[in-house]
């Protein structure tokens, strides 16, 4: 998708560019009436706003759209809902206890068979991995 080449290339110029084409898919979602190109714009527009440090919109979008991704139970959006608030949860609020129950459930899911979600599981493996490492890095040397 355009969200993971803007991801991938760090740009600002690219994020923008994704930002308008799935604002664009978003907006015509809604206008079809087709509910998961909605679901799936909003949530990757909410990783960009994560990655850009915008947590007010993040939540926004996932919390404008989370009880719809449930209730129709599209297991890949539940996933990236979930990857989603797990991450907002650590970069926000540093609340490793919340965030890797909720990277831990993305990660289940992702990896069932069958979804084609190994690109979005080695994201969360890797996301689960950073939090875990901060975790360590922050406990006080005890002496041998």
């Amino acid at each position: 998708t355009l969200y993971h080449a803007a991801r991938e290339a760090g740009g600002v110029a690219d994020y923008a560019a994704a930002k308008r084409c799935l604002s664009e898919a978003e907006r015509l979602g809604k206008t079809r009436q087709r509910q998961r190109v909605v679901h799936a714009s909003a949530n990757y527009l909410a990783e960009i706003a994560l990655d850009e440090g915008d947590f007010a919109e993040a939540e926004r979008l996932l919390d404008l759209y989370d009880e719809a991704v449930q209730r129709n139970k599209e297991r890949r959006r539940i996933a990236g809902f979930q990857r989603s608030h797990g991450w907002l949860l650590w970069l926000r609020d540093r609340n490793s206890e919340s965030a890797l129950a909720l990277l831990e459930q993305a990660l289940k899911i992702f990896d069932i068979q069958g979804l084609g979600m190994k690109v979005e599981a080695e994201d969360v493996a890797e996301r689960i991995h950073l939090i875990r490492s901060a975790i360590i890095a922050a406990m006080p040397d005890v002496p041998v």
